[in-house]
């Protein structure tokens, strides 16, 4: 008797990638993924990686969730962090009842998206709160069912504070029908991720769905898995470092392609074997290689020491945050060198490698993994307090 595997989170992401590939162009030119690409997304699954196998879900643990990322990315960039930032929608139903958990796993359109910065202003009234704010970035909230927003917390006109010199802080979810979402995502890299900013306008957000940060909230019994007791940074942060690794294969996998049939003009020897690009190629390949080992290391140690019941200390959480810009930092590295392996082919719209230079380029930029967080890494490993109280959540 033959046994069938049962379906992973992989497999999900190949079988979505023929579809991410032909509407790329056009995903790109609407800035957003195209109907037919969140439509295959949904069909297999791609937003379920974080969703418990008792709910349906695929619950991988933390390195395959990084390697899904990575995965997606390969194939394309904007795909790649659409299954990084909304891809985590499943675990949206931890600090829901058994029942709404069972009901929001059983939406295929329970997508989320949303934003962390700007802070919107959260002011407690009876029973919740009244949202007020414009947030920017919020990947994927053209095709997302809840949205939510960070917003300090307000006793009136009173800012509350966690601790002296630090804002409490509450994230804010709501239907996304009572947004305002606002067509600003105009930009050269990471297209079809429809990045849009939204407001909230005197919205109100019952308590249940207005989680403080830093007060822990009970999970429901679906969520009892090592994975759900990650830092929320590992999931809903570091995965960046995946989505640059993506991208940065996806090049070397065009250039390679590339080589074997170019002979670059005023040569009469085909790229293949020219010296200067094996020079390249190896550089790219040791830069991304080493890279994804030194994180995959990083985020497995999390994971066990979550699988052991123990907590994921501040010095993990500070050399996984620097694997993770370090990742951002040698990807670019990477796809800078295949972009110049390519010659001018690469400039042309028709090259995979225009785009994954562009792509690569707009991670860079993320706050997350920017060169700002060397600084702060480093403060932590000289025994300094952290400049950004994030890295704790």
């Amino acid at each position: 008797m033959t046994t069938v595997a049962a379906p992973t989170l992989l497999d999900a992401i190949s079988a979505t990638a023929a579809v991410v590939r032909e509407q790329a162009d056009e995903s790109e030119r609407v800035a957003r993924h195209t109907e037919k690409v969140v439509a295959a997304m949904k069909a297999n699954g791609c937003f379920k990686g974080l969703l418990p196998k008792e709910l349906g879900g695929f619950e991988v643990d933390a390195v395959g969730w990084f390697e899904a990322v990575e995965a997606a990315a390969r194939v394309e960039g904007s795909f790649g962090w659409t299954m990084f930032i909304n891809g985590s929608s499943g675990l949206g139903g931890q600090t829901r009842t058994e029942e709404e958990a069972e009901a929001f796993a059983g939406d295929a359109d329970a997508v989320g998206a949303g934003a962390v910065f700007p802070f919107g202003k959260a002011t407690v009234t009876e029973g919740g709160y009244i949202a007020n704010g414009r947030w920017t970035y919020a990947s994927g909230v053209p095709f997302a069912k809840t949205v939510f927003g960070f917003a300090q917390v307000y006793d009136g006109e009173t800012p509350r504070m966690m601790m002296p010199g630090m804002p409490a802080m509450a994230i804010l979810t709501v239907p996304v029908e009572e947004v305002e979402i606002l067509p600003t995502w105009d930009v050269s890299g990471l297209s079809a991720t429809g990045s849009n900013d939204f407001t909230m306008t005197d919205v109100f957000v019952p308590q249940a769905n207005g989680a403080v940060i830093g007060v822990p909230a009970p999970k429901n019994r679906y969520y009892a898995g090592p994975l759900y007791n990650l830092p929320f940074m590992t999931l809903f942060g570091l995965p960046i470092g995946g989505v640059a690794l993506g991208i940065a294969q996806h090049a070397i996998d065009a250039v390679m392609e590339l080589a074997a049939r170019k002979t670059p003009a005023g040569s009469a020897v085909p790229l293949r074997e020219r010296p200067l690009f094996h020079m390249q190629l190896s550089e790219a390949e040791a830069l991304v290689n080493s890279a994804r080992a030194w994180l995959h290391q990083l985020i497995g140690e999390q994971f066990q020491a979550a699988s052991e019941g123990r907590a994921v200390d501040l010095a993990q959480r500070n050399q996984a945050q620097l694997a993770a810009s370090n990742a951002v930092r040698a990807s670019a590295r990477a796809v800078e060198l295949m972009y110049l392996a390519g010659g001018g082919t690469a400039n042309y719209r028709s090259s995979p490698l225009q785009r994954c230079m562009r792509d690569m380029h707009a991670v860079t930029q993320h706050a997350i993994t920017s060169p700002g967080t060397w600084e702060a890494c480093g403060a932590i490993s000289a025994g300094l307090p952290p400049q950004n109280p994030f890295i704790l959540l």
